[in-house]
């Protein structure tokens, strides 16, 4: 089994400064207003989010999700395949760029989303300029006739559902819900946090919870799952004591019922 090298050593024309343990490049000095504004004005890509379809012509591998999520802020972050990136984007007219690009390090041991995230992000470092077509985003790289095509993906989806209990008891007035979307996928690490909701309920439960989360950052090889607890008086009254599974391999994200347990 193959283990796929560090981002570090990735794909020409992107800088990994975290990846490679370099320092963040210092934050350039703040622009005119009038340069902002014309700024705002042309960059068409903000708040736009996308997945790949063909990377500089070639058609992406089955069953492997490239994405790119352009900011307000001039931030760009995304799935390369495999590792989450994430850095800045400029914008002029018609022109793209990337620059202080960071990744995760996480190994891929499948060789074709491999070779896809160094297709991906060295098309994203060469970048030259981009057209929307049709309702896709088209990036045109450098050395390469054909775009990186990628298609339209929600900005914003959404876990809904309700948190119960079984215990015939009402909750003091300063109760308070929290409840969050996590990535549960390493039973090795601490569980990353997607969404998460503080709730002040009015009555009795169930109380209805909606979780925002960014579907750029959903691997469908990966697991989420949501937990909530019920805190009162700075303790811990009710908390989730099984996995709720949501989103990938064929879980919910309407209707999703939370069952809390009192703690003695």
């Amino acid at each position: 089994m193959k283990k796929a090298s560090r981002l570090c050593a990735g794909a020409a024309g992107l800088v990994f400064l975290v990846a490679c343990g370099q320092a963040p490049a210092p934050e350039p000095p703040a622009a005119a207003e009038e340069e902002v504004e014309a700024m705002v004005e042309l960059n068409t890509l903000a708040g736009t989010r996308w997945v790949a379809e063909t990377i500089t012509g070639e058609p992406a591998a089955e069953g492997v999700t490239s994405t790119v999520a352009f900011a307000a802020d001039g931030q760009v972050s995304g799935n390369a395949g495999c590792n989450n990136y994430f850095g800045s984007f400029a914008v002029e007219g018609e022109n793209l760029s990337f620059g202080h690009m960071g990744a995760t390090q996480k190994m891929c041991i499948d060789e074709a989303m491999m070779v896809q995230e160094g297709r991906f992000l060295g098309a994203l470092g060469q970048a030259e300029r981009f057209e929307i077509q049709d309702g896709e985003l088209l990036i045109y790289s450098t050395g390469h006739d054909a775009p990186t095509r990628l298609a339209p993906v929600a900005s914003k989806s959404a876990v809904t559902g309700a948190v119960f209990y079984r215990e015939r008891i009402a909750l003091p007035p300063d109760a308070r819900i929290i409840v969050k979307l996590v990535d549960v996928s390493r039973a090795d690490a601490p569980a990353v946090i997607l969404a998460e909701q503080e709730i002040a309920p009015e009555g009795s439960v169930p109380v209805a919870f909606e979780l925002e989360y960014d579907p750029a950052r959903i691997d469908e090889r990966m697991s989420y799952a949501v937990q909530a607890r019920i805190e009162a008086g700075g303790r811990l009254m009710f908390t989730t004591t099984e996995m709720i599974p949501v989103i990938t391999r064929d879980s919910p994200t309407e209707d999703v019922q939370v069952l809390v347990r009192r703690v003695e």
